[in-house]
């Protein structure tokens, strides 16, 4: 999974550059991350989320994702989208915006409907321009996505591998 995320990158960079945009700090892009029937794992229908407001405008970037587009939900075990550089951490609730621990319980609803108890096996990634301009990709689970009570944000999730391959479940 960690390698289809990866390979990501590629993908919406790709997508982003034929709408004419020249990077990931435009607009926020999502999709699905999905288990094919041979085991490995690759990215579902790329989606256009919003513009990037301006820094400190406080208006939070938003993108809905249609699981009904890749037609087998009970393949869905992760999600990926972009961050504007430097973003790394999952985007917080607010007033406006369930944030985006209720954007992986959806996965997570998901997966649990389609095969029962494994929704804890949901990933969420976050793909975002590091200081030294690489993208970075950190993953998230249901546990580490969350902000405390008090707003506190997660730690930064780990780095996914840029250069990891895939490789089937065994």
């Amino acid at each position: 999974m960690d390698a289809a995320a990866a390979a990501a990158v590629a993908a919406f960079l790709q997508d982003a550059l034929n709408s004419g945009e020249s990077n990931l700090e435009h607009r926020e892009r999502g999709a699905f991350i999905l288990r094919n029937p041979n085991g490995t794992y690759s990215l579902g229908p790329i989606q256009l989320g919003s513009v990037f407001a301006p820094s400190g405008s406080g208006v939070q970037p938003a993108t809905t994702l249609d699981p009904t587009l890749v037609g087998d939900m009970a393949r869905i075990v992760g999600v990926i989208h972009n961050h504007n550089a430097g973003q790394h951490l999952p985007s917080a609730p607010s007033d406006q915006y369930p944030g985006d621990q209720a954007g992986l319980q959806t996965v997570v609803n998901i997966m649990n409907h389609y095969n029962q108890g494994t929704g804890q096996n949901a990933r969420m990634y976050i793909i975002a321009k590091a200081a030294d301009g690489s993208y970075r990709v950190s993953v998230y689970t249901p546990d580490t996505v969350k902000y405390g009570e008090d707003g506190t944000p997660p730690e930064v999730g780990p780095e996914v591998n840029p250069d990891g391959e895939s490789c089937p479940l065994q």
